[in-house]
């Protein structure tokens, strides 16, 4: 497994932020600060590397790369959930047996949900419509 040196740690930490950013799906409107700072993935850049090269730049593999990533990624899933839980789409509750906070869809969401129709339905009435 090769080895790479960081060179500009702030631009590395900015792309990295934006590479986990545009890995998910939903397109987000806010800030991507509000899910991690830069300051923050440089921490995490800090504690999980390899050492520093001879001219102090860290010095990081796949494998520790990969895991940044993921670790960086379940920052916006946790941020994503308590928006969620905070505008209150889901409830949330700390479970002492498993010692980490859980988040479920009540009822009543349930219900909203179920009672929305599907945007494709819309658009195939919308054609049938037009026909």
């Amino acid at each position: 497994m090769e080895n790479y040196s960081i060179i500009d740690l702030e631009g590395f930490a900015k792309s990295l932020r934006e590479g986990v950013a545009s890995s998910f799906e939903e397109n987000y409107t806010e800030s991507l600060d509000e899910f991690i700072s830069i300051g923050q993935i440089i921490n995490l850049i800090k504690d999980n590397n390899l050492g520093k090269d001879e001219d102090d730049y860290y010095i990081i593999n796949e494998e520790i790369f990969e895991d940044t990533f993921n670790e960086i990624r379940e920052c916006f899933y946790g941020v994503g959930l308590c928006k969620l839980a905070s505008a209150g789409y889901v409830d949330c509750a700390w479970d002492n047996d498993s010692n980490k906070m859980i988040f479920w869809l009540s009822n009543e969401n349930k219900e909203k949900i179920s009672s929305k129709p599907s945007q494709h339905n819309n658009e195939s009435k919308r054609k049938n419509n037009k026909s």
